[in-house]
């Protein structure tokens, strides 16, 4: 068997009989991975051998679910901040604005911790990551899209990693959105 071609050319192969082959040829991809194809199929970007679809199937409820209870929270600590500060004397008192700018973010610094562990239950019950301790880290650091964490989860879930951080940035979006009114409102006097 011998080759005919030039340079960066697909190389046809004489096989014995007097037939040219179609080639196999090497394609590389950015990290230098040799991926053996034919020249008229794309190589396969899939990770596993199963499909994103169990990704979808529970990442897509998982947001929906956190995204309506971030909204009946939001409005739960609305409704304490107008009744805490329609009860007492009000007025200019300027450490009375602080306690209730600072108790509403405790209160939503609680609502996502309670998402993110409901991220992690997901994880853990998937057995994407192998413990409760990296699966609530992991949770943590996809929802902040920190990402700096050493935990990975395994190769068939790793799409609903990004969909959190995606959940992620809705739920942050919604919080600062809530907090610039509410610190407008407190501190302008209008609640």
């Amino acid at each position: 068997m011998f080759e005919v071609g030039v340079g960066h050319l697909p190389q046809w192969r004489y096989a014995k009989g007097g037939r040219f082959r179609r080639p196999r040829i090497l394609l590389r991809c950015r990290r230098n991975i040799r991926v053996a194809g034919n020249r008229h199929r794309k190589p396969s970007m899939n990770l596993t051998t199963t499909t994103w679809e169990s990704d979808w199937i529970w990442s897509v409820p998982l947001i929906v679910f956190t995204v309506t209870f971030h909204v009946i929270a939001l409005s739960l600590i609305y409704h304490g901040v107008v009744r805490a500060i329609g009860n007492g004397p009000y007025g200019g008192r300027l450490w009375l604005r602080f306690l209730i700018i600072m108790g509403t973010v405790a209160w939503v610094v609680t609502a996502h911790a309670l998402q993110a562990t409901a991220w992690a239950v997901a994880y853990r019950a998937l057995g994407a990551v192998p413990g409760d301790k990296s699966a609530m880290l992991y949770s943590l650091s996809a929802l902040t899209s920190y990402g700096h964490a050493e935990v990975y989860l395994a190769p068939q879930w790793q799409l609903m990693g990004a969909l959190e951080a995606l959940n992620g940035i809705i739920l942050f979006g919604l919080t600062i959105a809530f907090l610039s009114a509410i610190i407008q409102k407190v501190w302008s006097g209008q609640i």
